[in-house]
């Protein structure tokens, strides 16, 4: 998606309800305060690392869309923890701002070797700080829009090894789905999943995949983590497209329209 292109209302609609994840190292208490409201017009949520094992916790555990990070921070050695985001399993190509003291030019070179992208001078100028992230905003909206989970009950017809079994799916992604499945299916096993599944019609969607891992459930049943191999181009964009819809109406409706 591009930023020069015409947005129609469900796509702004879209926009606004994608909320970006946002790490931000920086010691000044009034100029962190700052940020958290500018990036607040972008719809970030901005959570700060005051102390290593903050930074740490954050890169590894989920996906940021950006980190803003102070070269020179008292308490958090920034190359090391632009590194730590280079080399981590989610976050290896965020988008890293690094904030550096006016006149300090002889930092900049340390922190583009470590895995900085983008610089900004303290005292921030603030339309600078705009231009930069608007500059960021539409990669890091796709990039979200591929890594969300959407949390979405349907019905999953799963065929393997000449069998075939229904579940209903917990959340569903651009790369997966989790789902609740009364019959066990050994991890690594590949499968066919066709969905939202209503017998007698067509699905919009037969992906082959893998389970990847396999968790327990009380009552009964197992939770299968499945991810897709190989969807072509095509496919993947209408399966994000598909994701998005649950923006504006739920599962329950989409299943119902199919039975009709």
């Amino acid at each position: 998606m591009k930023k020069e292109q015409k947005l129609s209302q469900d796509e702004e609609s879209l926009l606004q309800n994608i909320k970006l994840n946002v790490m931000l190292v920086e010691d000044d208490d009034l100029l962190a305060d700052s940020i958290k409201v500018e990036l607040q017009k972008y719809n970030a949520d901005v959570q700060r690392a005051e102390k290593p094992d903050d930074a740490f916790f954050l890169i590894e555990g989920g996906k940021l869309d950006i980190v803003i990070i102070e070269i020179g921070h008292p308490s958090i050695n920034a190359y090391h923890t632009i590194n730590a985001v280079r080399t981590s399993l989610s976050n290896s190509d965020v988008p890293i701002i690094a904030l550096v003291p006016n006149g300090n030019i002889e930092l900049l070179g340390p922190a583009c070797r470590a895995g900085a992208t983008s610089f900004l001078p303290k005292p921030i100028v603030w339309y600078q700080f705009h231009q930069l992230i608007q500059s960021m905003h539409w990669r890091m909206v796709d990039e979200r829009r591929n890594y969300r989970r959407v949390e979405v009950s349907i019905r999953v017809l799963c065929a393997f090894d000449g069998k075939k079994t229904i579940g209903h799916s917990i959340d569903v992604s651009a790369s997966g789905l989790l789902l609740k499945l009364e019959e066990e299916i050994p991890v690594e096993k590949q499968l066919a999943v066709t969905f939202p599944y209503v017998e007698g019609l067509a699905a919009p969607f037969l992906f082959y995949a893998r389970v990847a891992r396999l968790l327990d459930v009380s009552g009964g049943g197992k939770l299968l983590g499945l991810d897709f191999l190989d969807i072509p181009a095509g496919q993947s964009e209408r399966l994000l497209a598909w994701i998005d819809m649950f923006h504006y109406i739920d599962s329950t409706k989409i299943e119902n329209q199919l039975k009709e």
